[in-house]
């Protein structure tokens, strides 16, 4: 498939056919992602210009002559976050096609165990834009926004965002798994914002992992409000905003509590990634 030669970064090998109905299919699938590229392409060139695609289907790869069948999940976002919206400089981005895999984690039963690592080696996707899951210590798949060479390629005009995920694999973790619920807390829950000056290729979802792996146990949310790059910042960076829920089931938090919890989370945001605190 000529397709292919616009992936690199995975090992793929494909499996040849014989005798292929036409010359670009000359391969069996080996990802899912360039038949949606391909189909979102289609749509915008048909003027519905914010397309959301999925596929649930095998991939078919060639292991050391050894034919491997798996059933992949795979998706694309491209255009306005809402249709038809009046702003039409709200386009979806990297968070709306993660926020779209952490519902399907949910569901079933596995973003306790998930974790996102930066994405190394996929050439396909923006550098510093993109991101690996990884569940109960199994790399499951990736996602990212589609490099730039690629959108030039499909002749997108705006960014586009792909995820593909092992599905037979989380299939098997969600059976070994059973549903953990949680009592609610009692006492109320406190807030607070950090904001934090990083390298611009640092993903914002490995910052995240730090603050939700801190060994903070008072850490009950963390969630990206801000992202910005220009005036102010040096170039080469970017500032990242957080706000951090912190919740106890045992009792009311005091203000040193949470002020000894923040003040770890800093440290640790300044050991691994040389953030630096913005006043």
């Amino acid at each position: 498939d000529d397709d292919l030669k616009y992936f690199s970064g995975l090992e793929l090998n494909p499996i040849i056919v014989k005798n292929p109905i036409a010359a670009d299919q000359n391969v069996m699938r080996t990802l899912l992602i360039p038949g949606l590229l391909n189909a979102a392409s289609l749509n915008i060139n048909h003027q519905r210009k914010d397309v959301r695609l999925f596929a649930l289907q095998k991939t078919f790869l060639n292991q050391n002559n050894n034919f491997i069948e798996n059933l992949h999940l795979a998706g694309l976002l491209i255009g306005e976050k809402a249709f038809n919206s009046w702003d039409t400089s709200a386009n979806v981005d990297f968070y709306d096609i993660k926020g779209a895999i952490e519902a399907v984690l949910k569901t079933m039963y596995l973003y306790e165990q998930s974790s996102w690592q930066r994405c190394e080696n996929i050439n396909f996707l923006h550098p510093g834009r993109s991101a690996d899951l990884v569940v109960a210590n199994k790399r499951i798949g990736f996602l990212g926004q589609l490099h730039p060479d690629l959108d030039k390629k499909w002749e997108f005009s705006s960014n586009c965002f792909v995820f593909e995920l092992d599905f037979e694999e989380l299939c098997k973790l969600s059976l070994a798994e059973k549903p953990k619920f949680r009592e609610l807390s009692k006492y109320p829950f406190v807030e607070r914002d950090i904001a934090i000056v990083v390298d611009v290729h640092i993903p914002c979802v490995e910052i995240l992992g730090i603050i939700q792996n801190s060994g903070v146990s008072l850490v009950d949310n963390v969630r990206v409000f801000d992202v910005y790059c220009g005036k102010g910042i040096e170039e080469g960076k970017k500032n990242i905003a957080y706000t951090i829920r912190y919740s106890s089931n045992e009792r009311t938090l005091t203000d040193d509590e949470i002020n000894m919890a923040h003040s770890k989370i800093i440290k640790e945001l300044e050991n691994k990634v040389g953030a630096i605190l913005r006043t």
